[in-house]
């Protein structure tokens, strides 16, 4: 009854070539109109075919058509349609809004998802880096009164708005959110986690964007130490996943940053991943020497006139199979790797020694690793390093070496 009044309504005032777009939004079919070439997830605006006068017949849809049922028809009429709304502009948003009789029917509107639950208008703003409808978007979300909770109910996937700026590297849209977000919404944003646990710094780490990273760590300042030491479901830190994504300079960025404060800094060095990985674990275990020799140095620097290093500490951290980075360096074959672990190491203590005889899980040390698999440069290597009686007793068992 619906899509008949309203194709009435239309033929009444000469809209009916438009017939097409109002069977699709009328009835509740996914966007398969005029307006997109592809589904919602992959739409591509498309000029030629979108309607000089949508505005029109927008009027139309909400004074007669939709005018003749119940509230509830409205609504959900809204719901269905708002979030198509960027493929035609502010100026829809803004005649749909104004078009509503409560301000109800208005936070419906702007709160309403696409089908499949990924995007919000926002979050369509956002995304296609419209400056201007952002910027509106925000207006009428603070106006209503639901901008905080707006900005932290996620999509399907659990990707806020702030999410979604940081992965498209949308600065501006970013900036906004910490300037309109009271503080405490704030705080909660800005370490939320997506269904996976992924923050918005571990996004900006996955990113490699380091203007995104500036902007993130500017804005939030007070939650520095919350933003660098969170974890996702693998318990992995934004710094695990620029490791993994070999962003060196974002290393190095978020390492000098994190140096200058004492507490955070040693938790962040020594805390590990659900494999019980620290950034140097990891950096060794992808073969990323520059990021090896980047935390290497890093924490040097930071031990400079300490009495208890914290390098000692970090060289004895060992991963779920008591592996220490020294072990997935040999397992590796990487030589520049343990060349960059045994001159960062202080031969003269008792953690120098027990990083070169601590045994993982199978009974093997780095040495023993390199000695069975043949890598006789790293064997040499560790060998050098070893006091004379450890090395008659190694011999005892590997007489074809050393």
């Amino acid at each position: 009854m619906l899509l008949e009044t309203t194709k009435s309504a239309c033929d009444d005032v000469g809209y009916s070539k438009f017939e097409s777009i109002l069977e699709s939004v009328t009835t509740k079919q996914r966007i398969s109109n005029l307006l997109s070439l592809w589904d919602i997830n992959g739409w591509i605006y498309n000029s030629e075919k979108l309607p000089c006068k949508h505005l029109e017949v927008l009027d139309l849809l909400l004074n007669h058509a939709l005018d003749l049922y119940t509230k509830t028809s409205k609504i959900a009429y809204l719901e269905y349609a708002f979030p198509y709304t960027p493929l035609v502009g502010i100026e829809v948003i803004q005649k749909m809004v104004s078009k509503t009789k409560s301000g109800n029917d208005t936070c419906l509107a702007l709160k309403a998802k696409t089908k499949k639950g990924h995007y919000k208008a926002l979050d369509f703003a956002i995304v296609i880096r419209d400056s201007s409808m952002v910027d509106e978007l925000f207006m009428l979300y603070r106006n209503h009164g639901i901008l905080d909770e707006t900005i932290q109910e996620g999509d399907i996937r659990g990707s806020t708005a702030l999410h979604k700026a940081i992965e498209t590297c949308n600065n501006v849209a970013i900036r906004l959110i910490f300037k309109e977000m009271n503080s405490e919404a704030l705080k909660k944003v800005i370490i939320q986690g997506d269904k996976d646990g992924y923050t918005p710094l571990h996004y900006a780490c996955n990113e490699g964007s380091s203007e995104a990273i500036d902007t993130l760590l500017e804005a939030g300042k007070p939650f520095f130490q919350e933003m660098i030491l969170s974890t996702n479901a693998q318990f992995s830190t934004p710094l695990h996943s620029a490791i993994w994504r070999n962003s060196v300079d974002v290393c190095k960025q978020l390492l000098t940053l994190t140096s200058r404060q004492k507490e955070t800094f040693e938790t962040l060095m020594l805390q590990g991943d659900k494999r019980e990985y620290t950034l140097l674990h990891r950096a060794c275990l992808n073969g990323e020497n520059d990021i090896v020799s980047l935390i290497l140095d890093t924490v040097m620097e930071y031990d400079k006139g300490t009495d208890t290093p914290l390098m000692d500490r970090l060289l004895l951290q060992t991963d779920i199979e008591g592996n220490t980075s020294l072990h997935l360096a040999c397992w590796r074959a990487d030589s520049g790797a343990v060349s960059l672990i045994l001159k960062a190491a202080n031969p003269n203590t008792s953690y120098f020694q027990n990083m070169i005889c601590t045994q993982n899980k199978y009974n093997k040390t780095a040495l023993t690793i390199s000695i069975e698999e043949k890598y006789n440069e790293i064997a040499e290597m560790i060998s050098r390093t070893l006091p004379d009686t450890l090395i008659a007793e190694i011999e005892r068992y590997y007489t074809c070496i050393l």
